[in-house]
């Protein structure tokens, strides 16, 4: 099973909208063409947080017209630019998936919302960490996906590592505890990372507009680096195969 992760879109109600000069809404359109070229029978694709910049419908709107092209579910969650409950809402709809547990084959999918209104920090709450805990405990053996906006675990920027995920401890223990969850994957960094943590992979995923310099102390764009995506593959018996594709 294959399978794309497309994070941090940041989309305007306005066509033109844009992020440090970048215009999003032509970047994503150009790396879902691209994206056609190489991947053209996509099963899903994990959309992880700040789809929109500004929190509105029409982002959001533009955000369904912009994928539809790639012609396969969207698992979407909320990232801290987001508004949830507008997202779901405005995303109601059989391309669009945004419920907490979800089924693709043998494996299940859990898009835990990090987001914390007004705040660019990350934060689980206990009751999405009970439950999380309770889906694992009920049914252990589907290897899973957990899926999330915010990092987990520091990146090495400083700065982005302060508007982290708060509990990333909590999320981790509770990945230690649970072996079936093969992969954790964030956005949120707008740039790769790939770290194994016992027998799961911390995967964050590259933005599909800006990229942010790696290890900089302060905010930095990162000239080198276009758009990008992270692509997996997902076997049946557990094993993920996963890499990062530019525009």
């Amino acid at each position: 099973m294959f399978l794309l992760q497309l994070s941090d879109c940041h989309l305007f109600a306005d066509a033109a909208g844009r992020v440090h000069d970048v215009d999003t809404d032509r970047s994503l359109a150009m790396l879902v063409e691209r994206i056609r070229q190489r991947h053209p029978a996509p099963a899903a694709v994990l959309a992880t947080g700040d789809l929109s910049h500004d929190g509105t419908a029409a982002s959001y709107r533009r955000l369904a017209q912009r994928l539809a092209p790639l012609a396969c579910p969207v698992l979407a969650l909320p990232g801290n630019h987001d508004r949830p409950a507008l997202l779901r809402e405005t995303l109601a709809g059989p391309a669009f998936r945004t419920g907490p547990v979800q089924r693709l084959a043998r494996w299940r999918i859990l898009l835990l919302d990090s987001t914390v209104p007004g705040c660019e920090q990350g934060r689980l709450a206990p009751a999405t960490l009970t439950a999380v805990a309770a889906e694992l405990d009920r049914d252990p053996a589907p290897p899973t996906l957990l899926c999330l906006h915010h990092q987990p675990v520091p990146v090495g920027s400083p700065w982005i590592d302060a508007i982290g995920l708060e509990n990333g401890h909590a999320l981790l223990a509770l990945v230690a505890r649970h072996p079936c969850i093969r992969a954790l994957l964030f956005g949120h960094v707008h740039q790769p990372f790939d770290r194994p943590h016992g027998g799961c992979r911390l995967l964050g995923s590259p933005a599909t507009c800006v990229q942010f310099q790696p290890r900089s102390p302060r905010p930095a764009i990162d000239p080198e680096r276009p758009a990008g995506y992270r692509w997996l593959h997902l076997a049946p018996d557990g094993r993920l195969e996963t890499g990062i594709g530019w525009a």
